[in-house]
């Protein structure tokens, strides 16, 4: 099937209606339910009991049953201005990604850039004990995934404009630089502050991993492939329709995404990915010629 007999190739409206609640906005309403839940709760310095259950310390990997700290740190919020700068960011930069890989991967992305970022974040604070008997303070926020979704977004589109502060008009390479290049100055110079920028590198770093090596996070977090271990197989042999090849349906999504935005747009796997679709496609052609 050429790419002009899909159906998005001659219906393009499709694709131009979307869905009544993005992933985004879900995302941006479910750490609004966290932070007014922790005002209510109360408690020193913006922080509530809740934020005190789900905040993440450098050191947690000496209590193993926290683990969980790794994700929740990043839907607590400290100050009204800080959710809502990680929100706006989030909402304006990560649109644009969301359209790209849809929402249920941008949801897998999202959630493991909390995770990595606080990885990287643990392990420097930790370093930083050790070495140079730093205290042991929590972090708390979005902005290390926020982070990974602007430069996951950036090098996808590197020459599309974005506004600074909605004045200034730079390319969004230049703005991926600038924010990376301020994050790295505050890291080295500026170790007295309260902002954990060592958590915004490494989400940048991991948003740049994703895009570099072409990942599908939402194929590593199917659900289906660990509950099937715990059901009880059947005795009688079940017949049931076969499932659509993965490899049609990837091509599917590669030959749109080259359709609407160009060869250019495909990373190194998707176009491996497109040849072995070829050469598959080329090799049902000759068999069925000889048949």
């Amino acid at each position: 099937m050429g790419l002009y007999d899909r159906p998005y190739a001659t219906d393009d409206r499709i694709y131009r209606d979307r869905p009544p609640m993005s992933m985004i906005f879900k995302i941006i309403i479910a750490t609004g339910v966290v932070f007014i839940a922790d005002l209510l709760t109360g408690g020193d310095g913006g922080i509530g009991q809740i934020g005190k259950w789900l905040e993440l310390f450098p050191d947690w990997f000496l209590r193993p049953w926290e683990a969980y700290r790794l994700l929740t740190y990043g839907f607590v919020h400290g100050t009204l201005w800080h959710i809502l700068f990680n929100m706006f960011g989030l909402w304006m930069i990560g649109r644009l990604l969301e359209q790209t890989i849809g929402p249920r991967e941008f949801l897998a992305f999202y959630l493991v850039s909390i995770v990595a970022s606080g990885l990287i974040w643990s392990i420097t604070a930790y370093l930083g004990h050790v070495v140079n008997e730093q205290p042991l303070v929590p972090v708390i926020g979005a902005s290390g995934a926020v982070a990974s979704v602007i430069i996951a977004t950036v090098m996808r589109y590197p020459k599309e404009t974005v506004y600074l502060y909605g004045i200034i008009a730079m390319p969004f390479w230049v703005f991926g630089v600038m924010f990376v290049g301020a994050d790295l100055l505050q890291a080295l110079f500026n170790r007295g502050s309260n902002v954990a920028f060592t958590a915004h590198l490494g989400g940048a770093a991991f948003g740049a991993l994703y895009h570099y090596r072409g990942w599908r996070l939402e194929e590593w977090i199917q659900l289906e492939r660990w509950t099937g271990v715990f059901k009880r197989q059947p005795r009688l042999k079940v017949v049931r329709e076969p499932e659509p090849d993965k490899l049609d349906q990837e091509a599917d999504r590669i030959l749109k995404k080259l359709h609407d935005e160009g060869q250019d747009s495909l990373t190194p796997r998707e176009q491996k990915t497109l040849e072995k679709y070829s050469r598959r496609v080329n090799k049902k052609r000759q068999r069925g010629s000889l048949e």
